[in-house]
């Protein structure tokens, strides 16, 4: 029996037995969701990460276009512009993408290569042109994969086979957030659901190795299994399960709703919930290592960020109990706030990595600048409170601000122009 197949079967099952203790909340699109004693104000939100936001255009990051540290901030800065209207941070995301040819990043099965084509395809979407020539260089790459697959068993544990390397597939929790949304998003732009089909199959794998079922938490790869804190706990990196979690948000953005294993990917995201709830600290953030605060005793944002995001789009999708969730949403957003200077900078963003680490309260990147306009953007969408503008119609005015708009990365290999 195919893997394809076989979660099929256990997700129709798993849906079955769960319905008499699932809680559904049914919440119209559009419709406001707002928690029991909301504190968040929408103006003030929307001036946060319009700061965050324009600090970012004015400091360019020294990473490549193509780099998964960018894609983040690309849907971050996307959200900014359709949640607020203003047309400005979207301009900048279309001249990083004219740039560099609206390319993808690793020329290989890396998932961090796919990740920045999320946005690409964004724009695809918000385009009533369809330009064919946006989607081609993704159609190529990814049928290439797709219809080649690599089936060899591979581990951060181990020495892959002659002429393979570890991230040839999804093996680190992280790759869960760089290539499904992509993907989803390919077969919605497509038609073609041999995209999700794939993605099945490769989530499965992961899914199988990397987490724990006790604890409801990924392990950032198989190097952590045996893991232990000086504490004793399990090794649970915040941000990579703030990557997975945010990753099942956005992935099911795009995923049909009859789509035959959509519940695996919503029961995965229900049984996280309730885990990462117990693991917000008093003081509204998440800490780097989720099992053991006192491993590394400080908020970091961009896990912090990414933990809102997924909370905050499980309540307006009505995946979560609003009076469960809405509170811990508002400490979070604010706990956020805190972080954020009065020039917009983000800081205590732990720098590139794959563990709870100390890390400088100064530690700045893109991604958490990226998390926290995701995190605000879905916040104002949950209250209700977005600029109503057509997508097709804020492109076109993003479209003629290209030739004023900032570069967001100050080095480009390459770059077309």
């Amino acid at each position: 029996m195919s893997t394809v197949r076989s979660l099929r079967m256990g997700c129709a099952l798993a849906c079955i037995l769960a319905l008499p203790v699932l809680v559904w909340i049914r919440v119209a699109e559009g419709q406001s969701v707002v928690p029991v004693e909301n504190t968040l104000n929408p103006q003030q939100v929307a001036a946060a990460i319009k700061l965050a936001a324009d600090w970012q255009l004015a400091n360019p990051s020294p990473q490549d276009p193509r780099h998964w540290s960018m894609a983040p901030l690309y849907d971050g800065l996307i959200d900014t512009s359709l949640t607020t209207g203003d047309p400005r941070y979207l301009a900048a995301v279309l001249r990083a993408g004219k740039r560099i040819n609206f390319e993808l990043g690793s020329r290989t099965y890396h998932a961090d290569g796919h990740a920045a084509g999320h946005a690409w395809l964004r724009i695809y979407v918000m385009d009533p042109k369809r330009e064919p020539e946006v989607l081609e260089p993704f159609v190529k790459q990814f049928n290439e994969i797709v219809e080649n697959p690599i089936t060899e068993e591979l581990s951060f544990t181990k020495e892959p086979p002659p002429g393979l390397r570890v991230t040839d597939r999804w093996t680190w929790a992280d790759a869960l957030y760089m290539a499904p949304p992509t993907l989803t998003l390919l077969a919605q732009a497509t038609g073609d659901k041999h995209y999700t089909r794939f993605m099945d199959a490769e989530f499965r794998v992961t899914y199988d190795a990397l987490f724990d079922p006790e604890e409801h938490f990924f392990y950032r790869d198989a190097s952590y299994i045996d893991e232990r804190t000086l504490n004793g706990e399990k090794v649970f990196w915040s941000r990579g399960n703030g990557w997975v979690y945010a990753g099942l948000a956005l992935s099911l953005n795009d995923l049909p709703a009859d789509y035959p294993t959509r519940c695996f990917y919503t029961g995965l995201f229900q049984r996280m919930s309730p885990a990462l709830l117990a693991a917000q600290q008093p003081d509204g953030h998440w800490y780097p290592s989720l099992k053991d605060p006192l491993h590394v005793p400080v908020g970091e944002t961009s896990g912090s960020a990414l933990f809102v995001l997924g909370m905050v789009w499980g309540v307006r999708r009505g995946l979560l109990d609003p009076a469960t969730y809405g509170p811990a949403v508002q400490r979070g957003w604010n706990a956020i706030l805190t972080r954020i200077d009065p020039n917009g900078a983000v800081n205590f963003v732990q720098p590139f990595g794959e563990a709870p680490k100390p890390f400088d309260p100064t530690s700045r990147a893109t991604y958490g600048t990226g998390a926290v306009l995701l995190a605000g953007s879905e916040i104002l969408r949950a209250l209700g409170a977005t600029a109503q503008v057509e997508p097709g119609t804020l492109l076109k005015q993003a479209e003629a601000l290209i030739e004023e708009a900032p570069d967001l990365s100050s080095a480009c290999k390459d770059c077309e122009w």
